[in-house]
């Protein structure tokens, strides 16, 4: 994501890391942007994801905006401005990229990831019900 090196070369008065912290399943970096300001001191962390869900095209643009009031003169606001003296933020504009890119050019109600499943004919899963705390597959949509 271009926007995201822009964002890191002209934060001002923050700090701004860009980490690839996976891939997807055909091949696109997954990329998080942490954005805080020094502290001697270990803070909590938010972490703020969006594009789950490949057809819910405004989360990514939610991210975004809000990387943007974090990066852009944090300081002159001074709700985000105390919100950076308590926290670490890492954003995750879109968490499934293949996904998010298919319901663009191919599906506009696609929601899963790309993923070819093993021993079946199906593509992909709802990444938003694949966590493991009271995970259950019989219940879908």
């Amino acid at each position: 994501m271009a926007y995201l090196d822009y964002v890191q070369q002209n934060a001002k008065g923050v700090q701004v890391s860009q980490q690839v912290f996976g891939q997807s399943a055909e091949g696109r970096a997954l990329k998080v942007l942490k954005v805080s300001l020094p502290s001697r001191i270990s803070k909590k962390a938010i972490i703020i994801d969006g594009g789950i869900h490949a057809r819910e095209w405004i989360s990514p643009a939610s991210v975004i905006w809000m990387m943007d009031k974090l990066v852009f003169n944090p300081l002159s606001d001074p709700d985000v401005a105390t919100l950076l003296n308590h926290f670490d933020f890492y954003l995750i504009p879109v968490l499934n990229p293949d996904g998010y890119e298919y319901s663009r050019t191919n599906d506009r109600l696609w929601r899963k990831n790309r993923r070819i499943n093993s021993g079946s004919t199906c593509i992909g899963v709802d990444l938003n019900r694949n966590f493991d705390y009271q995970w259950d597959p019989s219940k879908s949509d």
